[in-house]
C-alpha cells in the first residue's frame, strides 16, 4: 500500500512536470523574465520531489527483497505434512505476489 501510494506520488508530480512544460512552449512568447524563473523554480521543485519518491521506492523495493528473502529461507524446512505443504504453497504465492509487485515497479521506473 505505500509503494502503491509513492508511486502514485511520482505519477502526480511527473503529470504536473508535464504540465508545466506544456504550458512553458504555449506561454513561452508572453511569459516575463520572472515567470520564466518562477517555471524553472517549480520544475527544479518537483524534480527534487521525483527524486525523494524514487528513492523511497527504492527503498520499498529492498525491503521488499528482504522480505522475499525471508520467506525464502522459511520455505527451506523440508516437512512432510499436509500443513507442511499448504504453509508452503502459502509461502509460495506470497513470493509469487511480491515478484510481481516488485517487477511492476521496475517497469514503472524504467
Amino acid at each position: 500500500m505505500l509503494i502503491k501510494n509513492q508511486q502514485m506520488s511520482i505519477d502526480r508530480v511527473t503529470q504536473q512536470i508535464k504540465n508545466l512544460e506544456k504550458t512553458k512552449k504555449s506561454d513561452n512568447a508572453n511569459q516575463t523574465g520572472n515567470e520564466n524563473i518562477d517555471g524553472f523554480i517549480r520544475k527544479e521543485q518537483l524534480h527534487r520531489e521525483i527524486k525523494a519518491a524514487s528513492s523511497k521506492v527504492i527503498t520499498l523495493s529492498n525491503e521488499l527483497k528482504e522480505e522475499t528473502l525471508k520467506l525464502e529461507q522459511r520455505m527451506d524446512y523440508q516437512g512432510s505434512s499436509e500443513a507442511d505443504t499448504t504453509f508452503h504453497l502459502a509461502l509460495s504465492k506470497r513470493i509469487d505476489a511480491l515478484s510481481t509487485h516488485y517487477g511492476l515497479l521496475i517497469e514503472i521506473e524504467s
